[in-house]
């Protein structure tokens, strides 16, 4: 309904801060994917992230089990200004952090798992890294996320530089703007050999069409 609408489009709005999510097929230069957005009419702020899919376990357990939670690790930069984290409890992540993660809410209550707690990601290629939990998030856009610092993980895991994902703020936040935007970063990808992956982070490449 409208009001259940409004609620769910206000609180996206607050969380995300931007306009368009767009995700790469393949790893790209963070430099480089940023300044060609920037150069893109209406868009006024960029940010690139590092988001992959994985597992999740107690530091305990060895070894990766079918219950382990699943995972996206959302790998951010510092000091990020287009995710505002809605905090449940604990902290967000600060700029001098390597091993912190911020977990959603629902992974850490479906798990039982508690804000202090060490915790391994390992992902599809059997890479591992030990996290500790700092706090927990809400997102209304996915449930299933796990914050940590970008330069952590790109360290760890050897994507030294690279990103596969681009948050573009927009100057007009209309859903008609939103989408000249989307389609017009994809088109200039496209002439550097930068191919959008039709399966989006979110399922849409504009938060608007996410509502």
């Amino acid at each position: 309904n409208d009001a259940t609408d409004y609620t769910f489009g206000n609180k996206l709005a607050e969380t995300h801060n931007y306009q368009v999510t767009l995700a790469l097929e393949g790893l790209e230069r963070t430099n480089e994917v940023e300044q060609l957005a920037l150069t893109v009419d209406d868009v006024t702020a960029v940010e690139s992230w590092l988001i992959i899919p994985a597992s999740a376990r107690p530091v305990s357990q060895e070894e990766s089990e079918v219950t382990d939670a699943r995972i996206s690790i959302f790998g951010q930069p510092n000091n990020t200004e287009l995710y505002q984290a809605d905090i449940q409890e604990g902290r967000w992540l600060a700029a001098d952090d390597t091993q912190a993660a911020v977990v959603s809410a629902s992974v850490l209550e479906q798990k039982g798992w508690q804000v202090g707690e060490w915790i391994t990601l390992e992902n599809n290629e059997g890479r591992v890294l030990d996290m500790q939990i700092v706090g927990t998030h809400f997102d209304p856009a996915i449930n299933t996320s796990i914050h940590i610092p970008l330069n952590t993980l790109q360290q760890e895991w050897g994507y030294f530089g690279q990103v596969n994902t681009v948050w573009a703020q927009t100057a007009e936040t209309d859903a008609e703007a939103q989408l000249a935007v989307a389609n017009a970063l994809e088109t200039l990808y496209k002439t550097q050999a930068i191919d959008i992956s039709p399966r989006s982070t979110f399922g849409e490449n504009t938060i608007a069409a996410i509502v």
